[in-house]
C-alpha cells in the first residue's frame, strides 16, 4: 500500500519535507509546555505572510537549536528559563506553520498521511525523552536533541518554498516552479495549479484591512469553528496531560516503584504503535471516520477509567478493580493515539482557504495550546481536590460532547484538493 509513496521523486519530496515535522514533533514531545506557545502561535500567522512558510520554519529552527544548546551548557535556573522560552516560541511558530506549509504541497490522496508527521515525532520525542532519561544525563539528552533541530536546517537549503508564498510576491514562475517541484508535471497536478490560479486571479492579494474582512466572514469562521472544536476535544481529552503525569497515575492503580516503571514503558510504546496505526488507517478510510469512532470509544474508556479507579479506592482489597483501571488507561491510549492525538493536525492543515490558511491555522494551533497549558496545569490540582476519578469522569464528558458535536460539522475531506474542500464553505455561505 505504501509503495507508491517510494516510486518516484515527488513523493520522495513530500516525505523529505514531512520528515522535517517529524523532527519538530520530536522536540515537542521532548518538551514541556509553556504559555508562550498561546502568543507564539498568533505570531506565525504574521510571520508566514510576510516572510514566506520556509523562511518561518527555517528561523524557528534557529531558536530550538539555541535552546537545546542553552540547556546542555546551563549552570544555573535562570539559563534552564530562558531555554524554556526559546523552545516555547519555537513550537509556537513551527507548528501551525508546517502544517499550512505541509498540507499546501502534499498531494491530496497522501496529505492526510503526512499531515500526521509532527503527531508522531511528538510521540516517538516523548518516548526517547523519557527513556534516555532513565539511563541518560540530562545534558547529553540535551546535546542529542540539539541534532534533531540541525537536521532540520540543513535540509531546508534544499527544499523549496510553498508555491503560495511565490504567489503572494505575484512571482508566477517561481510559484509554477516551487509547484512543480514537490507535484511534479503529471495532468492532475497541472489541473490543480490551474484552479489555484483562476481563484487567485477572481481574488487578488488582498491588504490587511481586506484580509480581517475576511476572517470575520462565515468562510472563515465555519472552519475555524470546526478546527478549534476539534482541537478542544483533543485537549479536553486529558490524554496530553496524562502523558506528563503517567507515572503518577499508575502509581495511583498499583503503588510498585517498579511496576509503574515497566508500566510507563509499554504505555509509551502503546503510542507510538497507535499513530503507526494511524497513519495506516488514514489511508484505507477517512479522517472523518477514524476520529469519530476513536472519539467516542475513547470517551466512554475515560469514563470506565474513573469508574474503576473509584472502585479501586473504595474497596482497596479488590486485585480486580486496579486491573481493570489499568485496562481502561491503555485502551484510553491507544484509542487517543489513533483518532484524537494525530488527525487535529489534519483538519487544521485541510480546512481554511488560500487567503486566510496561514491566520486561521494559528489561531487553531494558538488555542489548542492554550486548552493544552489549562489541562497541564490544573490536573494535579484537580487530583488533590475532587480526585483522579472525578477529573476523568469530567474529561470523559468533556471528550463526548465534543465528539457529538463533531459529528454534525466535520465535512469528510478524503482525496479532495485543497480547493474542493473550500468550495464547501463557500457553498455553504452561499
Amino acid at each position: 500500500m505504501f509503495i507508491n509513496l517510494f516510486a518516484n521523486k515527488y513523493l520522495g519530496r513530500q516525505i523529505l519535507l514531512s520528515s522535517i515535522g517529524l523532527v519538530q514533533g520530536a522536540c515537542a514531545g521532548a518538551s514541556i509546555p509553556t504559555i508562550l506557545m498561546f502568543p507564539s502561535c498568533l505570531l506565525s500567522g504574521v510571520t508566514m505572510e510576510a516572510v514566506g512558510r520556509k523562511r518561518t520554519i527555517f528561523l524557528s529552527e534557529i531558536l530550538a537549536l539555541s535552546s537545546w544548546l542553552l540547556t546542555y551548557f546551563a549552570t544555573d535556573y535562570a539559563m534552564l528559563l530562558g531555554a524554556r522560552i526559546l523552545i516555547g516560541i519555537f513550537l509556537g511558530i513551527v507548528y501551525p506553520t508546517f502544517i499550512t506549509y505541509l498540507g499546501e504541497v502534499s498531494e491530496p490522496k497522501y496529505r492526510t498521511i503526512f499531515l500526521t508527521a509532527i503527531p508522531i515525532g511528538s510521540t516517538f520525542g516523548a518516548f526517547i525523552c523519557q527513556f534516555l532519561g532513565e539511563y541518560v544525563q540530562w545534558k547529553i539528552v540535551a546535546l542529542i536533541f540539539f541534532f534533531f533541530p540541525l537536521y532540520d536546517l540543513l535540509l531546508l537549503f534544499f527544499i523549496k518554498d510553498s508555491y503560495v508564498t511565490c504567489l503572494d510576491k505575484n512571482n508566477l514562475e517561481n510559484a509554477r516552479a516551487c509547484y512543480e517541484w514537490f507535484r511534479g508535471d503529471a495532468l492532475d497536478a497541472k489541473r490543480e495549479f490551474d484552479d489555484i490560479l483562476v481563484e487567485r486571479k477572481t481574488k487578488q492579494k488582498e491588504s490587511f484591512m481586506q484580509l480581517l474582512h475576511m476572517c470575520a466572514n462565515r468562510a472563515f469562521l465555519i472552519p475555524l469553528s470546526i478546527t478549534t472544536l476539534v482541537f478542544l476535544t483533543n485537549e479536553f481529552t486529558g490524554t496530553q496531560a496524562v502523558i506528563f503525569y503517567t507515572s503518577q497515575i499508575i502509581n495511583m492503580i498499583k503503588d510498585d516503584p517498579e511496576f509503574v516503571y515497566y508500566a510507563t514503558l509499554v504505555l509509551n510504546i502503546l503510542r507510538i504503535v497507535a499513530v503507526i496505526l494511524s497513519l495506516l488507517l488514514v489511508k484505507i478510510t477517512s479522517v472523518r471516520f477514524i476520529l469519530l469512532s476513536s472519539g467516542y470509544m475513547l470517551g466512554l474508556s475515560l469514563l470506565l477509567l474513573a469508574l474503576f479507579m473509584y472502585l479501586s479506592m473504595l474497596y482497596s482489597s479488590n486485585t480486580v478493580f486496579p486491573i481493570i483501571s489499568l485496562c481502561a488507561l491503555v485502551m484510553n491510549t491507544v484509542l487517543y493515539g489513533i483518532g484524537l492525538g494525530p488527525l487535529p493536525s489534519v483538519v487544521c492543515g485541510e480546512m481554511f482557504p488560500q487567503a486566510t490558511r496561514g491566520i486561521g491555522g494559528s489561531i487553531s494551533a494558538a488555542c489548542s495550546f492554550l486548552f493544552l497549558f489549562i489541562v497541564v496545569k490544573f490536573m494535579p490540582m484537580l487530583f488533590s481536590t475532587i480526585g483522579s476519578y472525578w477529573t476523568f469522569f469530567i474529561f470523559g464528558i468533556f471528550t463526548l460532547i465534543g465528539i457529538a458535536a463533531s459529528h454534525f460539522f466535520l465535512p469528510n475531506t478524503k482525496n479532495k484538493t485543497l480547493q474542493e474542500i473550500n468550495k464547501l464553505y463557500q457553498d455553504n455561505v452561499n
